[in-house]
């Protein structure tokens, strides 16, 4: 794209994303920028950026614009900028609670993604677990947000848009963290686990994931337990810190991060929630897990 102003003209090479990078993922789009330097300045266009990417994009080299018409758009001798427009990207205030986060990731998980597919809210509440009147509230206060269509019950989910506001918002699971290290492959120990505890675990990153879509041999085992475990019990050696470990256990304030029994993506009870896992790979960081996130995060939503 060419752009003149004046006696002066630019071209920018355009990267056009559906939304603002996640933070572990604005490295692995910053790398691009030596490579598309060679066609002209690197600039992103997304729907909304808040205003710490802002400044950190233009400090490495990068214009930007958004589709509420603010943009910083810099190179050598020429500058155009507009802001103002949008303040700080604000996340809608989703439902909380562990009633709020079951549904959320359920509807996430595909129920209700057509209009001629109708769930109505006292099966929903049933196969939840969670009383009639808070579904009833929580549906309320999504359909507000507009991620929920229907009138009654729930008949269109605005699912992408559910998700990135949920992985947004998600302050994490809380509760108590372990670090431990194992000479096991996770995925061995993971199994190990699996067949001792059964429901009580729910494998995340990298295991998770890759037992849904094969991607790499995992390096690190994230898990869920409901029930706290001496370390020994299950061949592990404490690590000192989060550097030294490959197995990261945690005992979670928020239950919904185990799988949800009906759950349209759910299926194994030893798994995490997908949303979980997805949160999880975008937490641990690093280029496979990133392009294991997107490949993820295609099958959640399919």
């Amino acid at each position: 794209m060419s752009i003149a102003f004046g006696s002066s003209s630019e071209t920018f090479v355009v990267e056009v994303k559906r939304r603002g990078p996640y933070r572990g993922e604005l490295d692995r789009l910053l790398a691009k920028t030596d490579a598309l330097r060679v066609r002209g300045t690197p600039l992103l266009l997304v729907p909304e950026l808040g205003a710490r990417l802002q400044k950190e994009l233009v400090e490495r080299g990068w214009s930007w614009a958004d589709e509420q018409g603010n943009y910083d758009l810099r190179a050598p001798g020429f500058w155009l900028r507009q802001v103002g427009k949008v303040a700080e990207v604000k996340s809608p205030r989703l439902p909380g609670g562990l009633a709020g986060k079951r549904l959320v990731r359920w509807l996430i998980a595909g129920v209700g993604e057509t209009s001629s597919e109708t769930l109505k809210l006292k099966d929903l509440a049933q196969r939840l677990e969670v009383s009639a009147p808070a579904v009833s509230q929580i549906v309320r206060q999504l359909r507000q947000l507009g991620f929920v269509g229907g009138s009654r019950g729930i008949s269109e989910v605005d699912r992408e848009r559910l998700l990135h506001a949920f992985m947004r918002e998600y302050p994490g699971a809380g509760g108590r963290t372990e670090y431990a290290y194992s000479l096991d492959a996770p995925g061995e120990l993971a199994a190990r686990m699996e067949e001792a505890m059964g429901p009580m675990v729910g494998l995340s990153a990298d295991v998770g994931p890759d037992r849904i879509i094969p991607w790499r041999a995992p390096t690190t085992l994230v898990v869920y337990m409901k029930s706290p475990q001496l370390l020994s019990n299950l061949g592990l050696v404490p690590a000192e810190a989060r550097a030294d470990a490959n197995v990261l256990i945690q005992y979670p304030e928020d239950m919904s991060v185990f799988s949800l029994p009906g759950s349209p993506k759910g299926g194994v009870s030893t798994l995490a929630d997908p949303t979980q896992m997805l949160i999880d790979l975008h937490r641990l960081g690093g280029s496979d897990r990133l392009e294991a996130a997107e490949e993820l995060e295609r099958w959640l939503l399919k």
